[in-house]
Order: C-alpha cells, then sequence, then structure tokens
C-alpha cells in the first residue's frame, strides 16, 4: 500500500533521505583513454626526431599555456607515468624503438615527454631560459622571511573578519586596518601553512619559480640522460608493479640499469647534433 496516496499501486515511495549529488561535470576516461594516450605517445615517435623527459618544478597551468604556444610544433605529454611507460616500453623486449625503454626511467614524480624535430642545443637553451614567478601554496618550502609591522595595513583591501580567519590581530581605527603588533607570516626553510600560503598571495609575495628540467634525451636509437640528473632507481620487477601489470620475473639490479645509460654532456653546445 503507498501511504501517500492511500491506495494500492505498484510504484514505491521516493525516500526522503539526504542524497549526495556530485557537482562536477567529468567523467573518468577509463581504460580507454589510457589506450589512446599509449597509441598517441607511439604514433608521435614515427613523427618527431628528437624525444625529451623532463621534469617540472612548481607547476602553473598559466606558465604551461605560454609554453604550449610558444612552441606549438612540439607536442607535450604530462599524463599518468605508468601509462607513459608503457607506451615506450619497459624493458628492452617491450621497447617500440631501439633503447626508448631507457626514458621509462626517468618517468617520476611530476614529468613528461616532449617531442620535437627542433635541434637538441636549440631546446635546451629555450627550456634554460624559460621560468616564471608564482604564488607559492600550502606545505611548499618558503624561499623568505615575510614579517608584517605592527601598525596600518597597506595594499590590502580586505574586511577585518577575513584577516582575523587567517590569524591576523587586527583592528579598525577611523575605517583604517591595524596591526595590533608584529606577526611573522612565514620563515625561510620551513614549509608554508595554508593561512601563511592565502597572506603571501593577498600581499602579491611570488616566491616559487616554475621551471622545465630536461632530464632524458632520445634520437634515432641513441638514449642519453641530461647534466646530472638520476633515473629512478627501480628494478623492472618494481617499475611494472607501479602500472599495475607486474610479471613473475625480476629484472637487473639499479646499479647494472645505471651503467646501462650513455653519459650526456652537461653543457649548452650541441650545435653538431641534428
Amino acid at each position: 500500500i503507498c501511504f501517500s496516496c492511500r491506495d494500492r499501486c505498484h510504484t514505491m515511495p521516493k525516500a526522503r533521505r539526504g542524497h549526495k549529488v556530485h557537482l562536477t561535470k567529468t567523467t573518468a576516461k577509463g581504460r580507454q583513454g589510457k589506450e589512446n594516450l599509449v597509441e598517441t605517445i607511439r604514433g608521435c615517435i614515427d613523427e618527431y626526431t628528437h624525444v625529451f623527459t623532463f621534469d617540472v618544478e612548481n607547476f602553473r597551468t598559466s606558465h604551461m599555456k605560454i609554453m604550449r604556444q610558444e612552441r606549438k610544433s612540439d607536442r607535450f605529454f604530462l599524463g599518468k607515468n605508468s601509462v607513459m611507460c608503457i607506451a615506450l616500453g619497459r624493458t628492452p623486449e617491450e621497447a617500440i624503438r631501439d633503447n626508448t625503454h631507457k626514458l621509462s626511467r626517468f618517468l617520476y614524480g611530476y614529468c613528461g615527454l616532449l617531442f620535437t624535430n627542433e635541434k637538441k642545443s636549440a631546446v635546451k637553451k629555450y627550456f634554460a631560459n624559460f621560468g616564471g614567478k608564482g604564488f607559492a601554496r600550502h606545505k611548499d618550502i618558503a624561499t623568505e622571511t615575510f614579517i608584517l609591522k605592527k601598525g596600518p595595513l597597506e595594499g590590502v583591501q580586505l574586511n577585518d573578519e577575513y584577516l582575523r580567519k587567517l590569524g591576523l590581530p587586527v583592528m579598525l581605527n577611523k575605517g583604517v586596518l591595524v596591526l595590533d603588533q608584529d606577526v611573522t607570516v612565514c620563515t625561510k626553510g620551513q614549509p608554508l601553512t595554508a593561512e601563511a600560503a592565502q597572506m603571501l598571495r593577498l600581499w602579491g609575495k611570488k616566491t616559487v619559480s616554475f621551471r622545465v628540467k630536461l632530464t632524458a634525451h632520445w634520437s634515432q636509437g641513441i638514449c642519453k640522460k641530461i647534466a646530472d640528473h638520476e633515473p629512478n632507481q627501480l628494478d623492472d620487477f618494481s617499475m611494472q608493479h607501479q602500472t599495475h601489470e607486474a610479471d613473475a620475473e625480476e629484472g637487473p639490479d639499479a646499479d647494472e640499469t645505471r651503467g646501462d645509460w650513455e653519459e650526456g654532456e652537461d653543457g649548452m653546445e650541441d650545435e653538431d647534433e641534428n
């Protein structure tokens, strides 16, 4: 019996309990999205002559957009590291080209792939000079000590209640925000709190630098590491375990893998390379 209409019906009454409503409109790409990424990366091997791996320090979308616009002829990939490793190959047997599996050793942390037809020396010079400042975020390490002095607060147009929530002892004196005492917002070398990061943003303090550091290079079957960057110290079994496709065999030791690398030149002079 349906108690809402006091009659017999075939539908149950709707539950009046609270339901979770998801506001996001995005959907997970799932396995199909990963397979598309693998095929796209493998297709770029034939289209481009040079492949670089790179690390990103203090990633900011605004700086990444500028870099993409300035290098429209190149392809950047910042996908899941384990999926990119599968695309390049994790072992010599899985490598899609000679020695492409060596690039997988550098795909850990916040990193990506760059495909380009530009000379290696020109690419290294571009990224050595490219960068930009940005606001620090929660848990970032403070690069300087920032202290707010006692007295009227200048350069901030916010109400006193919001500043008190951030931990600032402020008061209104004839419509002017006044700080009761000196406040150390952050100390150099210490991680930032959420409140400290917000205060640095309010005072326009950009303390972190967006940098892209090239770590390895592949071209025509030759793979070299760049500068003093070390490859991942995981063996083949650990790398396959990260991709959720662990095999029974265990790969070579980390020391043997490191010895298989061809040392790249640290300098910027690579004009003889294509």
